[in-house]
């Protein structure tokens, strides 16, 4: 009894500091955002002018150039995260930044932010953090010597983020200290070979997160566009639009449809970062170690269903997690849709291997369909190419097991798994495909031949592969190249596996473990030969327009590396399991060896990249310019950007346009037409599918059409004078989406409810029994 009340008084002391802290943190959001205002006389000139209406003026005849000509002045301001705004209109580009004299190394996190063209910007804004009180905080603009700048006014408000940020942080540490001591001071006790699991992902996880522990950021090939695409998901958020479709950060307000062609429901985590205050580099720092537990996580649950055997799981999440194409994706491509599809990867591969059991009775379970489903569902979440190229591939294992498949079992649970899948996929499918069908983009019209940047087979067989800096080997043959390659462990498992099934099978006879394996070797040799420049992709290509259509959309034959790395881990994991079943001290040697040789490779790598990859602090998405767009996919064919005015709308013959406003996704005008036909206003919007115009009065209407540019054209009749609303606001069938997604996950929440509830149902009527039994017998 005393042990309990121990147990108890512990409980409610952890319970109400936890809730101290959170109280603590929500006390500070509620808290009044302080705001300081600066314009006309408020600022300091070092050059230029105020007018009459006070707003600030310099051009080319001050004489001026490089230098800070206007700041705020010095601010008292305590630690927390601020936010700035600066109204303005610049001929040519500016600059300004926050300066703070008085603080220490990494005492101020901000980054410098161009003031673009009047184009492009009338307004701009980023945010800034202090790690410091400072009594010499200042907000500056930089005149670079060319065109004209007015500035208008400067804003900086205290955002409380701060605050949300420690809960954050609080949180991601409290809810898993919480679910272990509920688990020990309930009595369910997890078994060692548990705990050793446990801290084999954690270790794992962390050798492939520890090049981010650094106080700066690697800029790799997409950084970008990524960072722009969490940036793009918090703006939308903060404007109420959720689940995001059309980012209108990008291209100043244009709009750029990423979220409805580009699947981001995993980049929710850094955005959520973001939105609670964190910067940018902070922001996806924290989500690469979260992911990279994630995927140590499934690797070790996904190879341990496919073997039954934890060792043999955590040997392969090992293998996969910290394999070298894995971590060139993160650190040298920071192609995160790519590598967050990987992830999902042994998870199919997991259930592939239980639809394809010899053991009927285990085909038809329900985990399976889930694990079917929650797969390909991860991968078209994440990337669109490794989901096809994952069905391909999925749909080869299955012709080699072409007699367990066409079995009613097998086919039933796959139909369950694929209508589950569409249910929990329909909100981001029906848009997607509606894209896909109905616009004209960029992405559609790509023309350039592939074969030419495959890899040299040598490039195969690196064990050190040193970071170079140009990716396209018939530029430079090897010279000074990317760091592509399997990897010594992989080389090394395959190689022995090949040996031990041609000597030992007979020996050894593990059957699945070999098949398996023998399989896998197959398709890993085969998308050894598709990555290399010798494989006809421009023959293949030739064949149709639709082919042609496919292997353009590949972009680069090294992409199959990903289908070598599952192969290969699953060739090496079935080495494993048949050395678990028959000699335990091969498998030590074996399983240790590996592991250090892939640690060889992925270390020699890591290091090298550490110290050879551009760097920068990453702190604010204004300062990277939201017209990064990468290869401009999902741009409407035929749109210059040059020649896109951001900012002006234009207007037809005998049409006068007033009161023109433009607000997140939202447009508002008032037009008259005085001629006798009809004519158009040319908006600052990209005739995307979705955006509508209407009478704002009247609600009725008004028809849209292409316009310069693709810019969406609003069609004024004839002697038409009126207000007009021109806004994203989707399609219906997007909405219908939407509830059946909903619905699904209703009901298999409620499924799931009822399933446990009944489980536990019957654990307790058991257990009353055994009670019972108990007593009657000492009695």
């Amino acid at each position: 009894m005393n042990q309990n009340r121990k147990k108890t008084c512990w409980l409610v002391i952890i319970l109400l500091l936890e809730l101290a802290i959170a109280g603590f943190c929500l006390c500070g959001l509620m808290q009044k955002q302080q705001n300081w205002s600066f314009h006309g006389s408020n600022f300091i000139l070092s050059a230029g002018n105020i007018d009459k209406n006070g707003n600030y003026i310099i051009d080319e005849k001050s004489g001026v150039s490089s230098q800070e000509v206007l700041s705020t002045g010095p601010l008292k301001l305590s630690k927390g995260v601020y936010h700035v705004k600066i109204s303005f209109q610049a001929d040519q580009e500016q600059l300004t930044e926050v300066k703070a004299s008085d603080t220490g190394y990494h005492g101020l996190l901000q980054n410098a932010v161009t003031l673009r063209d009047k184009t492009m910007q009338k307004e701009t804004d980023y945010r800034f953090m202090l790690l410091q009180n400072s009594k010499k905080l200042e907000v500056t603009v930089t005149y670079t010597g060319q065109g004209s700048l007015t500035v208008s006014e400067i804003t900086v408000t205290h955002t409380n983020q701060e605050y949300s940020m420690l809960l954050c942080m609080f949180l991601l540490f409290a809810i898993p200290i919480d679910v272990l001591l509920f688990r020990r001071w309930t009595g369910k006790k997890m078994e060692i070979s548990g705990r050793q699991a446990i801290f084999g992902v954690c270790v794992i996880a962390f050798l492939a997160s520890y090049p981010i522990f650094i106080d700066y950021m690697h800029l790799g090939d997409d950084v970008y566009f990524h960072m722009n695409r969490i940036e793009g998901l918090v703006r939308e958020w903060q404007a109420g639009h959720f689940p995001a479709r059309m980012q209108f950060f990008w291209l100043y307000g244009m709009g750029y449809p990423v979220s409805i062609m580009y699947g981001d429901l995993f980049l929710w985590i850094p955005a959520f970062f973001r939105f609670c205050g964190f910067d940018l580099a902070v922001s996806y720092k924290l989500w690469l170690v979260i992911w990279n537990i994630i995927t140590a996580a499934i690797c070790y649950f996904s190879f341990r269903g496919i073997f039954r055997s934890r060792y043999v799981g955590l040997f392969g999440s090992a293998l996969y997690t910290l394999s070298l194409y894995r971590l060139y994706n993160i650190y040298v491509r920071v192609a995160i849709g790519e590598y967050t599809a990987m992830t999902f990867l042994p998870l199919a591969c997991w259930g592939l291997a239980e639809l394809l059991s010899e053991d009927k009775d285990k085909i038809g379970r329900r985990k399976n369909v889930w694990i079917l489903a929650l797969a390909y569902t991860g991968m078209l979440f994440s990337h669109i190419l490794t989901l096809e190229a994952a069905v391909v591939f999925g749909g080869i294992v299955c012709l080699i097991y072409f007699r367990r498949f066409f079995r009613k079992e097998t086919l039933a649970v796959l139909l369950k798994s694929i209508l589950l899948a569409l249910g929990l996929s329909m909100w981001f499918l029906v848009p997607f495909l509606d894209y896909t069908m109905h616009m004209d983009m960029q992405v559609f019209h790509v023309k350039r031949p592939i074969q030419k940047f495959g890899l040299y087979l040598v490039q195969l067989f690196w064990s050190f592969p040193w970071m170079g800096n140009e990716p396209s080997m018939y530029k430079t043959g090897m010279q000074n190249v990317r760091p592509f390659g399997i990897g010594l462990g992989f080389l090394a498992g395959t190689a022995v596996f090949l040996y031990a099934a041609a000597l030992y099978r007979k020996k050894y006879p593990d059957k699945r473990s070999w098949k398996m394996g023998l399989a896998a070797s197959g398709i890993a040799l085969f998308s050894c030969w598709m990555c290399l420049n010798i494989f006809p992709w421009d023959g293949i290509s030739s064949i149709s327009e639709s082919l042609r259509q496919v292997v353009y959309s590949l972009q680069f034959p090294y992409r199959m590396l990903f289908v070598v790395t599952i192969s290969m881990t699953i060739v090496c994991c079935a080495m494993a399991a048949v050395l678990m079943r028959y000699n335990k001290k091969r498998l030590y040697l074996f399983t240790g060896a590996i592991i250090m040789m892939t640690m060889m490779s992925s270390v020699f790598f890591v290091n090298n990249e550490t110290q050879t990859r551009v760097w920068s602090d990453l702190r604010d998405a204004s300062c990277m310019g939201a017209d990064v767009l990468g290869g401009k996919e999902y741009l409407l064919y035929g749109t210059d950007m040059n020649k896109l005015n951001y900012t002006v709308e234009k207007c037809g013959k005998n049409v006068i346009c007033q009161n023109y406003m433009k607000e997140d996704d939202t447009i508002q005008m008032q037009c008259s037409n005085t001629g006798k036909t009809e004519s158009y206003v040319d908006v600052t919007f990209l005739n995307y599918t979705g955006f509508h115009a209407w009478d704002t009065k009247t609600k009725s209407p008004v028809q849209i059409r292409n316009g310069t540019e693709n810019l969406i054209r609003v069609v004024i009749p004839a002697g038409y004078s009126g207000n007009i609303t021109v806004a994203f606001t989707g399609e219906w069938y997007w909405k219908a989406a939407d509830l059946v997604t909903l619905l699904t996950l209703l009901l298999s929440a409620i499924y799931q409810i009822y399933r446990h509830s009944k489980y536990a149902g019957k654990y307790i009527k058991r257990e009353k029994q055994r009670l019972k039994s108990a007593e009657t017998e000492l009695l």
